[in-house]
């Protein structure tokens, strides 16, 4: 018994999308299922692979109020920002549905070690979550821009909330703030990406503060 635990747990089921890994899993329901249904039709085509691993184990980005991976929200965001969509799951979990994204504490510790949310070459907590939310945003069909009520609700996430939020949008470049929605100036596109960009892969050194 000891030795057939051991087995299952080195076992993974893996599904790509050409060389790009889109899903992953080592649920012993799972691979049993799959092992079954190869065992039983060997010459299963690539619709009914997909198909069962679907069925029996979807991950989070194909539910109902979320995003299928590819030709995607996700994809475009990730196309944007200029890194994968690996990167972009990890650090800040985009969804369709508010509050949009959820910030990971090792990216969000990694970028603040960078850049300190006070002080010369500063980014606020609120400017970019600001941008993050900014950017999703624009490829959510439908979506108004956020607030700083949004704004607040991912802060939550690693923990946060800001203090004096009006006066810390002002004193981002690349962010402006007027009756009551954020946006990023046109002008400051790129920065805005950049910072977002560093943030995801938790490189700040890539970006340059405001």
């Amino acid at each position: 018994m000891t030795a057939i635990n051991k087995t299952k747990s080195d076992l993974k089921v893996a599904l790509y999308a050409g060389d790009v890994l889109m899903f992953e899993s080592d649920d012993p329901i799972l691979w049993r299922e799959v092992l079954s249904q190869m065992n039983r039709n060997p010459l299963l085509s690539v619709k009914d692979d997909k198909e069962t691993l679907k069925s029996k184990n979807s991950p989070p980005f194909e539910s109902a109020t979320a995003n299928p991976r590819t030709g995607s929200e996700l994809e475009k965001f990730a196309q944007q920002l200029g890194t994968s969509i690996p990167h972009v799951e990890a650090s800040c979990s985009p969804t369709l549905a508010t509050p949009y994204l959820h910030l990971d504490a090792h990216h969000w510790a990694a970028f603040r070690r960078k850049y300190p949310s006070k002080g010369i070459g500063s980014v606020s907590n609120i400017a970019i979550t600001a941008t993050l939310l900014c950017l999703w945003l624009k490829h959510i069909k439908g979506a108004a821009a956020p607030t700083i009520s949004d704004c607040q609700k991912v802060l939550k996430s690693v923990g946060f909330q800001e203090a004096n939020a009006k006066r810390s949008l002002s004193n981002c470049t690349w962010l402006q703030y007027r009756d009551g929605a954020i946006s990023i100036s046109s002008l400051e596109i790129e920065r805005a990406i950049e910072v977002a960009r560093s943030y995801c892969e938790r490189d700040a050194s890539k970006s340059k503060a405001a």
